[in-house]
C-alpha cells in the first residue's frame, strides 16, 4: 500500500519521498500467558497487557546517483531521528495518531544502491483521536448523548455541572485549563468517583493535567497544594462538577477541556 505519512509534524512529501506499507498490524500483540495443567482439558489463560505495535514501512526516493542519495539519506535521518516518541499520522487514516519512535538500524548500503530503505516504527498500543474527529467519523450522537463540548464559561454559580462522554472502552487522561478568578477550586468526576481540590487563582491560568498528574498556575507547579485524585475519563459518561468561590466572591473563569480518545 502506497501512501504518505506525517512524522514529527513533517510530511514525507516535503522530502519528495514515497512511502509503502510493508506491515501495519490491526492489533498490537497481547502478552497473555497460557498454562497447561496435567489432566485438565485446555489451558488456563492469564490475560496480559498490550505490547507495542511495530509498523514496517519502505521509504523510497527519486534520486539516482550516489551523491544525491547520500545527501537525501542525511535529510531522512534528520527527519526520522527523535529522542522520544513522536506523532505519526498516515494519509489514509488522518483522524488517528500513532505515538512512535524509529527503532533498529537503517541500511545505508541498501539505500545507496536502490534508493529504498526499510524503516520500523515502534508505536504505543493505542492510537488516539480528538473528540471532534472521533465523534465526526463514528457519528455516535443519537440525541441521548450530545456532542462533547470544548469547555464553558463559569461566571456566577459556585457550583457548575458539566459532562464528557468517552466513546471508547479505555480510560483516558483529561487536561483542564481554568483561566480567570475563582477560589478554592474543587473538580469531581462523579462517575469515576474522583475529586481534586486545588488552590485559588486570581486573574491567572490553572492547568490540571491528568496525563502528567500535575497542576500548574501560570506555568508553575503547585502539586504540593493539591489534594485528591485527577478527574480522568472512564469509558462512557463522565459527570463533572466544578465548585469554587463564595457568595461574596463569585467565580469568573473560562474552563477548557483537552483530551483524546484511545482505541486500538
Amino acid at each position: 500500500m502506497a501512501n504518505g505519512i506525517r512524522f514529527k509534524g513533517i510530511h514525507s512529501s516535503t522530502l519528495s519521498l514515497t512511502i509503502r506499507t510493508i506491515n501495519r498490524p490491526i492489533l498490537p500483540l497481547v502478552m497473555d500467558e497460557y498454562v497447561e495443567m496435567p489432566g485438565r482439558n485446555g489451558s488456563i489463560l492469564f490475560p496480559g497487557a498490550l505490547s507495542d505495535r511495530m509498523i514496517e514501512l519502505e521509504i523510497s526516493t527519486v534520486e539516482k546517483n550516489i551523491p544525491e542519495l547520500r545527501e537525501k539519506s542525511h535529510q531522512i535521518a534528520e527527519w526520522l531521528h527523535s529522542e522520544g516518541r513522536e506523532p505519526l499520522i498516515f494519509d489514509d487514516e488522518l483522524q488517528y495518531t500513532y505515538t512512535a519512535k524509529v527503532t533498529g538500524q537503517i541500511d545505508l548500503q541498501q539505500f545507496n544502491s536502490s534508493g529504498k530503505m526499510n524503516v520500523t516504527f515502534r508505536c504505543l498500543p493505542f492510537v488516539t483521536a480528538t473528540p471532534e474527529n472521533f465523534d465526526e467519523v463514528h457519528e455516535y450522537d443519537t440525541g441521548l448523548i450530545y456532542p462533547n463540548e470544548g469547555g464553558f464559561t463559569w461566571d456566577y454559580a459556585t457550583k457548575h455541572t458539566s459532562g464528557l462522554y468517552n466513546h471508547t472502552q479505555y480510560e483516558t487522561s483529561l487536561k483542564i485549563t481554568i483561566t480567570g478568578t475563582v477560589s478554592n477550586i474543587k473538580v469531581s468526576n462523579v462517575d469515576a468517583d474522583t475529586t481534586l481540590e486545588c488552590p485559588s487563582i486570581s486573574n491567572q491560568t490553572m492547568i490540571i493535567d491528568g496525563e502528567s498528574e500535575d497542576v500548574l498556575i501560570d506555568g508553575v507547579s503547585v502539586l504540593p497544594q493539591v489534594i485528591g485524585d485527577f478527574p480522568n475519563l472512564i469509558s462512557g459518561a463522565n459527570g463533572l462538577i466544578f465548585e469554587g468561590g463564595t457568595r461574596q466572591n463569585r467565580p469568573n473563569v473560562v474552563v477548557e477541556f483537552e483530551w483524546l480518545h484511545q482505541l486500538l
